[in-house]
């Protein structure tokens, strides 16, 4: 899985991911939900493995994840989920 660094993303979309930390899904435009959506990784939160369907851990980038689930092979967001940093939380 390729992962792109914040600065990365900041570069080519203008997007501060730093700024996303604690927002809630449904407050993103439609253009930082593709950014963000562009190479997403779903994890078990129980086994750590990739998940195939159920609810599950999104890896957005390194730095941004959000709970989530799998279903019929499509990641889905509920508007209220919250991102955060997988090493620190929300802060």
């Amino acid at each position: 899985m390729l992962y792109l660094k914040n600065s990365e993303l900041e570069k080519g979309n203008g997007i501060e991911m730093r700024n996303l930390i604690g927002k809630q899904w449904k407050s993103l435009t439609e253009d930082e939900k593709t950014v963000l959506l562009n190479n997403p990784n779903a994890i078990d939160a129980e086994t750590g493995n990739t998940c195939k369907e159920g609810d599950c851990i999104i890896d957005l980038t390194l730095e941004l994840s959000i709970s989530g689930k799998v279903v019929d092979g499509n990641i889905v967001i509920n508007d209220e989920a919250v991102i955060y940093n997988p090493e620190i939380g929300i802060q």
